[in-house]
């Protein structure tokens, strides 16, 4: 038997694999806030939220637009969470309340 090579990473696929987002918990918070939106409109809120994530990443912007690297930094978190809670229907008023 020959030797295996040694491991350089490791990698392991968070999102939705070994960690899943509570989707009903979410829409529970946002009822909370009097927003209506269900776990069904949360969950396709998601899409748009990856897509705001993509977007700041992309632009390299931080939280103040500087243009420091995305990665790391709070934009694309908030561009994230932002734009998911907006499209599953979460007033931009009521926006930073649900991101609290």
């Amino acid at each position: 038997m020959s030797a295996r090579p040694a491991l350089d990473a490791v990698v392991f696929d968070a999102g939705g694999t070994l960690v899943r987002l509570d989707f009903e918990w979410i829409a529970g918070m946002l009822a909370g806030l009097g927003v209506g939106a269900d776990a069904d409109a949360v969950r396709r809120g998601e899409i748009a939220g990856r897509r705001g994530f993509d977007a700041a990443i992309a632009a390299g912007a931080d939280a103040t637009g500087a243009g420091a690297p995305g990665v790391g930094t709070v934009a694309p978190i908030l561009a994230y969470w932002g734009d998911m809670l907006l499209a599953a229907g979460c007033p931009r008023a009521r926006l930073d309340e649900a991101l609290r």
